[in-house]
């Protein structure tokens, strides 16, 4: 195959641009579930997990040991009680199980269902690894088929949005003609809900 040079200067496949996912408008509806994908991959840095992490004890050597121990339960005590302030913050509801995917070339099924597994895995704060093997659970037919055969050897290595686009990829032939269609009616038509 021919190779040429990228915009970033690493080189690229040929014909790397006319694949059915690099043709996504990124303001359809695939492009944004695509977009919101990207954000919780492992570059980027995921909403939630800035805790903030308590310093070691400084322990002053002047003082004596009953005084270091009372100072210590203290600011333990006060530690505690922050953190269950922090924790009563955060949300009790966890997001449903996504519907299964059948691997159908259905442009709004695949939308719902890379929109539900984005928030299954950012609801449950799955790590990265797990992401496409607890995923694998909602796929049935073709798209399970597809998941045996290309992905489940090294699963944790694929990232979710890879996972995504590789799907969408294993139906180009068919999937192609509906993602320009879909792209253009949902655009121009009936603009999707933003979420």
């Amino acid at each position: 195959m021919l190779m040429e040079e990228g915009i970033t200067g690493e080189p690229t496949l040929n014909g790397e641009r006319l694949r059915p996912v690099n043709q996504v408008e990124p303001t359809s509806c695939l492009g944004r579930i695509f977009n919101k994908v990207a954000e919780i991959s492992p570059e980027y840095p995921r909403p939630g997990n800035t805790e903030a992490s308590v310093p070691p004890e400084d322990a002053d050597p002047s003082s004596s040991d009953s005084d270091n121990s009372l100072g210590r339960r203290v600011k333990l005590s006060a530690r505690k009680s922050r953190h269950s302030k922090n924790s009563s913050r955060l949300p009790t509801l966890k997001p449903r199980e996504p519907d299964a995917y059948h691997g159908r070339p259905d442009v709004h099924e695949f939308h719902k269902f890379v929109d539900e597994c984005s928030n299954y895995v950012r609801g449950y704060s799955l790590t990265e690894e797990r992401y496409v093997s607890t995923i694998s659970s909602f796929l049935n037919g073709k798209a399970y088929k597809y998941y045996t055969m290309m992905v489940s050897m090294d699963a944790a290595s694929w990232s979710l949005e890879k996972f995504d686009s590789s799907i969408l990829q294993s139906n180009s032939s068919t999937f192609s003609c509906l993602l320009t269609f879909d792209s253009f009616v949902c655009a121009n038509v009936h603009p999707c809900i933003p979420s």
